[in-house]
């Protein structure tokens, strides 16, 4: 995972397969922290397409403090992010 500096060519190149397809970025950590508020204003730029971030809500800390509720986060987390 390479966020610095950006590898603009391999990025184009792993997406290129995919068409059109929507690009989502996920993430497990919240959306204000991790790599996203780095690589949001490039990837635009770079993909010439919007991308969706699918993360935890924004947040103070990185983690929900509850086993509980950090699971139910992380199934729909990656539900969402199958699901676009």
């Amino acid at each position: 995972e390479q966020l610095y500096p950006l590898d603009e060519d391999a990025l184009r190149d792993a997406l290129a397969p995919f068409g059109d397809a929507q690009v989502v970025w996920a993430q497990e950590e919240p959306a204000n922290q991790g790599g996203w508020s780095h690589l949001a204003p490039r990837l635009r730029e770079v993909l010439g397409k919007d991308v969706t971030l699918v993360s935890r809500p924004a947040s103070a800390s990185p983690a929900a403090g509850s086993a509980k509720t950090h699971a139910r986060e992380q199934v729909a987390l990656v539900e969402a992010a199958f699901d676009r």
